[in-house]
C-alpha cells in the first residue's frame, strides 16, 4: 500500500512530496482512522485492523481523505494551525466544512469513486457512523452517477 501512497502523492499530491508518510494497521478504539504527523516531516496513517479486509479502493478513498486535509492545512501558521484544530474540537459546523472541503478536494484531485467506495463500505462496516463529509447521494450527483 505505500508504494501505491507514493504514487498518489507523485502524481496528484505534489506539494507533499517533502513528507514521509506510511500506513499502519492497528486496533483503534475511538476510531476507524487517525492521522499522526511525527516532526514536522513524517505522517503515520493509522488505520483500524478491519482495513486490512478492505478492497484497496476503499483504503485509498480514507487515504486520499486524510492527504487532502494535510494538502490543505499546508499554509497554515503555528498559531492558525492551534486555531484550526480548536474550531474542528469545539464547533460542529466548522469540522463539518473541513470534512465536506476535504472530500471535496479528493474527488477534484481524481479519486471520487475511492471516495464513494469509502463511504459505501463505512456504511456497510461501521452501521453507527455517521459522515460529516459528503453521503453517498452527494458523491453520486457529483459523479454523475444516478
Amino acid at each position: 500500500m505505500e508504494a501505491r501512497l507514493k504514487q498518489i502523492i507523485r502524481d496528484s499530491f505534489p506539494e507533499l512530496l517533502r513528507f514521509d508518510f506510511s500506513v499502519e494497521y492497528d486496533k483503534l478504539n475511538d476510531s476507524f482512522a487517525e492521522t499522526w504527523q511525527i516532526g514536522v516531516s513524517s505522517y503515520i496513517f493509522a488505520l483500524d485492523e478491519s482495513f486490512r479486509e478492505a478492497e484497496e479502493d476503499v483504503v485509498i478513498g480514507l487515504l486520499v481523505h486524510e492527504l487532502s486535509h494535510i494538502s490543505q492545512d499546508l499554509g497554515l501558521t503555528g498559531l492558525e494551525a492551534r486555531v484550526d484544530g480548536f474550531l474542528n474540537e469545539n464547533f460542529s459546523r466548522y469540522s463539518l466544512l473541513d470534512e465536506r472541503n476535504a472530500d471535496l478536494t479528493a474527488v477534484i484531485r481524481g479519486y471520487g469513486m475511492n471516495l464513494l467506495k469509502l463511504m459505501r463500505y463505512l456504511e456497510k462496516n461501521y452501521p453507527s457512523y455517521e459522515t460529516e463529509g459528503l453521503s453517498v447521494s452527494e458523491l453520486e450527483i457529483l459523479l454523475g452517477i444516478h
